[in-house]
């Protein structure tokens, strides 16, 4: 079984857009152990695209009057956070362009997903497969890497996998939760 924790998307001069992701896993639901990967490599385009539907998400929790053709253009998402007891408790962060023309930085409200169907429910279960499907490595034109690579990952010096990827992959610790 594994839980989502966190996504965060960064960008930079020198290496563009990077993923760092955050999850729990565990055999039984006592132990879990956590994990975090962090990578630059290209995202299946349904990634990005579940990640940006929380622009609108953020926008409407925020109240912010925003036509609703402008706000993928207007709203960067920077973070997904889940809550480690209730991972249906979800904050959202992002920059926000406003219609004055002032940028901010917004982090929204905690948002408690109900199993109604509704917006919510609907992107946070598509982003939960997305991101789970990245970290498995179903990422955009992934499969050039998959024949004859052997062993994917190698563990470096410090403990940490890296897969061809030139990905970041490490267990962070392990703890019992009730």
């Amino acid at each position: 079984m594994r839980k989502l924790r966190k996504i965060k998307v960064m960008f930079s001069e020198k290496k563009g857009t990077s993923y760092h992701i955050a999850w729990k896993s565990s055999e039984d639901g006592d132990v879990w152990e956590r994990h975090a990967l962090e990578s630059n490599d290209y995202p299946r385009p349904e990634f990005k695209q579940a990640i940006s539907r929380m622009a609108f998400i953020l926008v409407n929790a925020c109240d912010i009057k925003m036509p609703d053709n402008e706000i993928l253009s207007r709203v960067d998402i920077t973070s997904i956070a889940l809550d480690d007891k209730d991972d249906r408790k979800v904050t959202i962060g992002g920059d926000v362009l406003l219609m004055n023309g002032n940028s901010i930085r917004l982090n929204g409200p905690q948002l408690y997903c109900r199993e109604d169907g509704g917006m919510l429910e609907r992107a946070l279960t598509t982003l939960k497969l997305e991101c789970f499907g990245y970290i498995d490595g179903d990422r955009a034109q992934m499969q050039l890497f998959r024949q004859g690579m052997g062993d994917e990952n190698n563990e470096d010096e410090e403990g940490k996998g890296h897969n061809e990827g030139g990905d970041k992959h490490e267990t962070v610790s392990s703890q019992t939760e009730s």
